[in-house]
Formats: structure tokens, C-alpha cells, sequence
């Protein structure tokens, strides 16, 4: 059983119909659809396309930040797509163009999927030399990249989710933020995404000197916006009459309070949608739009935090979700303890008080409870309760632990 099946279970989804009925295209629920019309971003998309446009003149680098579902990506992706300079080539991953006699490159590269600074200027090796041979050697990646500016006057290397790269002492960012000082004749302006709102504050002073740049915030999106970015994706997304005038307004109500995310608005109206039709309804209503949040908020706890614990924490949990699926009436941290040994054997085991504080730690989670008791001469000790089902632990930490 998926972890996504026994969620609906938890949360009493009537199973029985198809969860794609009611779409009509379910490509502009994800993250790679680009509108044709941006809402409430205009300033953000004027600033950017004119930095794109100007960066050889420029001379200065640029910070893109702002919470999660604050429209950076779709923003910059809708720049580049609708990009109208002197272009040569253009694709998904670069522009290559020419301002007057001087030519030049945008690159994009989505840091999630190059981790680490090794990855990234392989990719970017890639683009420029237009060959996919691959490397894990810097110094070699770096002269690559080199030559082959060579040809340009100037290059904007865009990386979005910066977080992502494992770039500790910020070489990454220090190289081509200072790549004019190397290469005379070649400007490079670099351009990070980021969701967090103190970046600059976390870089090595070296990177922090070397990378002036222009910032731009993101803001979250207010309940107008949202129901504008809703009302858009619904048209183009969900069959005629299958929702109901009040559905839009309620969702984006509920998320400009939380988190003004347009991806989590978003998410909740494709799962409302999708769970109407795994009951056969024919209709979205609240109750759709209730389980669906919910069903995000378990999605985090089970996706992130669960899977972010440690080693010896998660298997203490899974410890306690096997107890309950052999129908043990009371468990106790001696139980979990004794569970917890046979799973990751005698060898690496941890002592009995290291596993008493993970569950102290997965109480305060609220993924347990733990009542403490006295049991007389015996002393104290506590008896467990799972606030979910075993199963649904279980299945998240199947390819975890």
C-alpha cells in the first residue's frame, strides 16, 4: 500500500472512481507550466527582463529571494520564454543573443538537480561548450567553461535554488562572481534564487565581497492574487461546472492566511479535484478542499520531517509502529527499546536512555504521546500511543530507514 492510498484511508476518502476524471488538462498544475499571463508579479517581471536585457552594461550580479511559492521560478521562466532580444539560438536551458556588435549567453540551471558545485559547472560546461561530457574535475570544468567565453563578450549564469548546492565555503559563487577579474574580456553576471531571506548574511565573507548585487524580494501572494492564479489554472485545468463559485475564494482564503504559497494553493485545488473523482462525485466541495489541505500538511510531516530524522530516532519510531501492528494493548519504552534492538541489532544499538529521549522528541513532534506512570517499586516508565497508523509510518520509512 502507498503512502498516498493509506493517507486517504486516514483521512476518509470513499474510494471507487478515477482521480483524473475531472481534469481536462492536468499539466497546468505542475511546476513546469508557464502562464501565458503572470499575475501580480509585473514590477518583478519588468525588473528582471531589463537586468537580462542590460547585464552586459550592468556590470553587477542579482539576488532573487522570497519564501517558497512566491512566483521566482515561474517568473524567470516566463522572461526568458517570452525573451524578444536579438536572438540567435534559444532553448529551455539558454539564450544566446546579441546587444548591439556584442553577443551573449543566459543559462538556467535548476540547482535540485545538480546538488553539488561539481555537478553545476559541469552543467554549465555543458551548455556553453554544447557537449555532455561529463567531469567531477573542477579545475578542468572551470578552464572549459573558460575557453569557450572566450567567444562571448558576456554570460549570465542563472541558478535557481541555490539552496540546494553543497557549496560550503561558497567557491562556486566567489569564482563567477569574480570571473570578470580573470577574464578581461568576458563579463559573467550571476543571478541566484533563493527561498532564503538572509543568503547574503550566510555567504563566506571572500563570496560576500566579491558577489554586489542588485536584490529583489518576493512577497507572498495575497488572497486576490491567489484567486486570480486559481481561477486561471481552473479554466485551462478542470472540466466546466465541477466547481462551484464559492471553491476558489475558500482555498484562497485559507492559504493567503497560512503562507500566501501559490504552489500550495495550487496543490490543494488538484487534490480536491482528484479526491472528488476517486469518490464519483461530480462536484468539488469544502470537504474536498479540507481533505486535500490536510492531506498536504500529513504530506510534509511524513515527507520531510519524519524522513529528517535521525538514524537511530527513525528507527525507534519504526519500532513503535511494529508494536502496534502485532496488537501489543500497552506499550512501554522497554518495549520500544527491546523492538528497537532486534531492528538494528545488538552491534550499533544505542542505550535505553538515548532511545527514552527520541521519544521524548517524537512526542514533542506529535507523532506520538507518551503518558508517564509509576508502576511502584518497579519505578517509572511510559506508556506510547501512535497518533497515526502504523501502516503509513511504515510505508514512508520503507525506503528510508
Amino acid at each position: 500500500m502507498t503512502l498516498q492510498k493509506t493517507l486517504y484511508e486516514f483521512l476518509g476518502v470513499r474510494k471507487g472512481g478515477d482521480g483524473g476524471k475531472l481534469f481536462k488538462n492536468e499539466f497546468v498544475f505542475t511546476n513546469n507550466f508557464i502562464p501565458d499571463h503572470l499575475i501580480g508579479r509585473k514590477k518583478e517581471q519588468e525588473v528582471i527582463a531589463k537586468y537580462l536585457k542590460n547585464a552586459e552594461n550592468i556590470n553587477k550580479h542579482m539576488l532573487i529571494f522570497g519564501k517558497t511559492g512566491t512566483g521566482k521560478t515561474v517568473v524567470v521562466r516566463w522572461v526568458m520564454n517570452n525573451f524578444n532580444g536579438n536572438i540567435i539560438y534559444k532553448d529551455n536551458e539558454k539564450i544566446i543573443y546579441k546587444v548591439g556588435d556584442k553577443k551573449g549567453i543566459i543559462m538556467y540551471l535548476s540547482c535540485r538537480q545538480y546538488p553539488t558545485r561539481y555537478r553545476v559547472v559541469n552543467k554549465i560546461a555543458q551548455i556553453i561548450s554544447e557537449n555532455d561530457k561529463k567531469s567531477q574535475n573542477w579545475s578542468k570544468e572551470i578552464e572549459r567553461i573558460r575557453t569557450f567565453s572566450k567567444l562571448l563578450d558576456f554570460m549570465i549564469i542563472i541558478l535557481d535554488e541555490i539552496d540546494y548546492v553543497d557549496d560550503k565555503d561558497n567557491l562556486l559563487i566567489s569564482t563567477f562572481s569574480r570571473w570578470g577579474e580573470l577574464e578581461e574580456n568576458t563579463i559573467c553576471s550571476l543571478v541566484l534564487i533563493s527561498n532564503k531571506i538572509h543568503f547574503l548574511q550566510e555567504l563566506e565573507k571572500r563570496a560576500f565581497s566579491s558577489f554586489q548585487c542588485l536584490q529583489l524580494p518576493f512577497y507572498p501572494y495575497n488572497a486576490d492574487e491567489l484567486q486570480q492564479i486559481l481561477e486561471n489554472r481552473a479554466k485551462l485545468g478542470i472540466k466546466d461546472g465541477v466547481l462551484d463559485d464559492d471553491i476558489i475564494p475558500y482555498i484562497s482564503a485559507i492559504v493567503s492566511r497560512e503562507s500566501g504559497d501559490a504552489r500550495q494553493a495550487i496543490g490543494i485545488l488538484k487534490l480536491a479535484v482528484e479526491i472528488a473523482g476517486i469518490e464519483n462525485s461530480e462536484k468539488v466541495t469544502r470537504r474536498h478542499v479540507d481533505i486535500a489541505k490536510n492531506y498536504g500538511n500529513l504530506s510534509v510531516l511524513f515527507g520531510e520531517t519524519i524522513t529528517s530524522l535521525p538514524y537511530h530516532e527513525r528507527n525507534t519510531l519504526k519500532a513503535i509502529a511494529l508494536l502496534y501492528l502485532d496488537n501489543k494493548e500497552v506499550i512501554t519504552t522497554g518495549d520500544v527499546y527491546k523492538k528497537y534492538r532486534e531492528i538494528v541489532g545488538s552491534d550499533i544499538a544505542v542505550t535505553q536512555r538515548r532511545i527514552a529521549d527520541y521519544i521524548s522528541d517524537l512526542s514533542m513532534l506529535d507523532i506520538i504521546s507518551a503518558k508517564e506512570i509509576s508502576r511502584g517499586r518497579y519505578g517509572r516508565t511510559r506508556i506510547i500511543d501512535l497518533k497515526y497508523p502504523p501502516e503509513m509510518i511504515l510505508e514512508i520509512l520503507k525506503e528510508e530507514v
